[in-house]
């Protein structure tokens, strides 16, 4: 079955983050992060890029901090030769801007 979704550029990485959320279990807050990353290109957060991110979401240091340990610790954020960036699954999904999901059913 294929069922297509016609959908605006500026709303297609939330959207598309939302469907793959049914695996990722990412929190709103966690959503908004990724797709703010995502949205201005952000490779790897640094003092300049969690600004970025602050400033997008409207959260205060602390709290963006906490959200991105929550992300390191569900994998979403990798650590890629000492600086944080997008875990590479979940980045690459997204440029197709075609999700596919399919399921294998085991018998037992």
């Amino acid at each position: 079955m294929k069922y297509e979704i016609p959908i605006s550029e500026e709303k297609y990485t939330l959207a598309a983050l939302n469907v793959m959320n049914c695996f990722l279990k990412l929190t709103k807050s966690e959503l908004d992060i990724v797709a703010v990353m995502i949205g201005k290109s952000i490779n790897v957060l640094d003092t300049e890029s969690r600004s970025i991110v602050r400033s997008e979401t409207g959260k205060g240091v602390n709290i963006t901090n906490n959200y991105i340990k929550r992300l390191k610790d569900k994998g979403v954020l990798i650590n890629n030769n000492g600086k944080l960036s997008i875990n590479h699954n979940i980045s690459e999904a997204l440029k197709d801007k075609e999700i596919n999901i399919k399921f294998n059913v085991n018998q037992i």
